[in-house]
């Protein structure tokens, strides 16, 4: 509770959460667009912006709520007056880390009312910004903190608890009310046109008859199909829920290293340390990500270059490919072994046990590339379309596995492989059904007449991953680095480590995902919370080690 009695919470959460809102109402959004129809991409704009302002005050919040809750009485005395009676150290560090996280909730609960009214009333640069909107909102903040004036004054009540409760209530109010506004007629009751008008009646959504008036006649607009009157919060986009949550992931992570700076440091090394962790969690996919996972992509004119263990005559584990850049290519890894031979070389394809295994391989792309057999101890050259087109019957196989068992009849069967690129006549289905055929023979078919990226269109490339004791390295085909000979390593132990240990915010940002159409699924921020639950739950040990040893006198 003391939290909300900081006076700097109180400014914080109101001040984001204007801004949020604020960002919708200037027109600087536009970036020259003249079509309505366009009108997404400012939508876009102005939701990426607000969510960014309810990250960098939760930032801020996180680290003042922890700083204040922990520190501060850990430097007044506070906190030992509490631990002398029969209040355990663990139970003290869990209390705090309860009471920063619902605070953190009210913050974004704010946040979240301007981020759906700023969703509302975006606007290109040739549209009208909703300004009574903006101005009811702004009068609804104002009697709040004026209501609570009033029972500090008249009843001895405390100010800052007061206001954060009443303004949380005069914001949700004032989204209701907002919401229940004709957006467009509103906009012509402030600032009409010059033949439109509105009365003030008129904007709300209650009143089904008409949509304005002509200034020059006084004859009623009416409601047509064509002229239809806005619903109740119409032009909010609800799919902001779920990256709200995901930004109070974020924050209910940041709070708990907080509270572990907390422990040992004041409020400025725990807001630096914190501003590290933040920026350096935003690109802990490029830092650690690469270094931890290893591998390397394999795109079209790439050339990986093998070297055996030894000079035996075997078959080895060489590495292993994941398509990349079409979706749908079954994402399932495939174990490439290489067959070393001094006679005739072992046939390429897949064996029982769904490994590629390669006898041997063209050495590059082109059409005049030779096809070079695999010999014990020298050095093995695959290129791109070697893997590419000896992979492509083993993918087509499991496409008409996949869709022979999802499909009941020949229609819709035939249809799902068209989409797909394949035509096929309507008596496979039955061949299939009936066993006269298999999947592979009739993929191997298909194969010798098609490519892969012919069935499956798409950008495709494949993360190689090195596999066994042979080294494995690339010759980049095309770009800047093109004729460079790149090793390609398993993940570093480092990395690894790093990467697990240093949150990955890009987990929970999510921003680019959202627009028309798109949303985010629930069943990614149910994963999330498992991730923060486990993240939350190690730094929160940290914390108990911490602050178990800390001399509090």
């Amino acid at each position: 509770m003391e939290l909300v009695r900081q006076p700097v919470f109180l400014v914080l959460f109101t001040l984001s959460s204007v801004v949020c809102f604020g960002l919708a109402s200037v027109p600087y959004f536009g970036l020259g667009y003249n079509d309505r129809q366009n009108e997404a991409f400012d939508l876009e704009l102005v939701e990426n912006g607000a969510l960014s302002v309810m990250l960098i005050s939760g930032l801020f919040a996180a680290v003042i709520c922890a700083s204040s809750s922990l520190a501060e009485e850990i430097r007044t005395g506070t906190a030992l007056a509490v631990l002398s009676k029969p209040v355990s150290r663990v139970h003290f560090i869990v209390g705090k880390y309860l009471g920063i996280a619902g605070a953190l909730a009210v913050v974004t609960y704010a946040n979240l009312v301007g981020v759906l009214l700023a969703s509302r009333g975006a606007f290109d640069a040739y549209g009208r910004p909703d300004e009574i909107g903006t101005i009811l909102f702004l009068v609804f903040i104002f009697f709040a903190w004026k209501t609570a004036a009033f029972l500090n004054y008249f009843l001895n009540k405390q100010f800052v608890p007061w206001a954060v409760f009443l303004t949380l209530c005069f914001m949700t109010m004032a989204f209701l009310v907002i919401c229940c506004m004709d957006k467009e007629v509103a906009a012509e009751y402030w600032e009409p046109q010059a033949q439109t008008h509105a009365h003030f009646s008129q904007i709300w959504i209650w009143e089904t008859k008409t949509t304005g008036y002509n200034y020059f006649t006084g004859d009623p607009i009416l409601v047509t199909e064509t002229n239809p009157k806005g619903t109740f919060a119409q032009g909010v986009d609800w799919d902001l829920l779920q990256a709200t949550l995901l930004v109070l992931f974020m924050l209910w992570v940041l709070a708990a290293l907080a509270l572990l700076c907390s422990t040992r440091l004041g409020m400025m090394p725990t807001l630096l340390i914190c501003i590290g962790l933040f920026l350096l969690g935003l690109m802990n996919d490029y830092f650690f990500g690469r270094p931890a996972q290893g591998g390397a992509f394999l795109t079209s004119g790439d050339v990986l270059l093998w070297a055996p263990p030894d000079k035996s005559e075997a078959e080895f584990a060489a590495f292993r490919v994941e398509p990349r850049g079409v979706r749908s290519l079954p994402p399932d890894p495939v174990i490439v072994r290489l067959a070393m031979s001094t006679g005739q070389s072992q046939p390429n394809g897949i064996d029982e046990g769904g490994r590629l295994v390669l006898g041997s391989a063209r050495e590059g792309d082109s059409a005049d590339a030779l096809q070079k057999d695999f010999r014990p101890g020298q050095q093995c050259t695959i290129s791109f379309s070697a893997v590419r087109d000896s992979l492509t019957s083993y993918y087509i196989s499991r496409v008409l596995k996949e869709e022979t068992d999802r499909h009941a009849d020949a229609e819709g069967f035939i249809r799902a492989l068209r989409i797909r690129g394949v035509d096929m006549e309507s008596t496979v289905y039955q061949e299939l059904k009936s066993g006269e055929r298999t999947q592979d023979e009739i993929a191997s078919e298909l194969a010798k007449t098609r490519k892969l990226t012919d069935i499956f269109p798409g950008n495709l490339a494949f993360w190689v991953y090195p596999e066994g004791d042979g080294q494995l390295a690339m010759k980049a085909g095309q770009g800047g680095g093109a004729g460079a000979l790149v090793s390609v390593e398993r993940g570093a132990w480092w990395a690894k480590m790093l990467y697990v240990f240093i949150p990955n915010w890009q987990l929970f940002w999510l921003a680019d995902a959202l627009g028309p159409g798109k949303a985010i699924p629930w069943s990614y921020v149910g994963r999330s919370l498992l991730y923060v639950l486990a993240y939350v739950g190690l730094a929160l040990v940290a914390a108990f080690y911490m602050f178990d040893d800390r001399e509090l006198n």
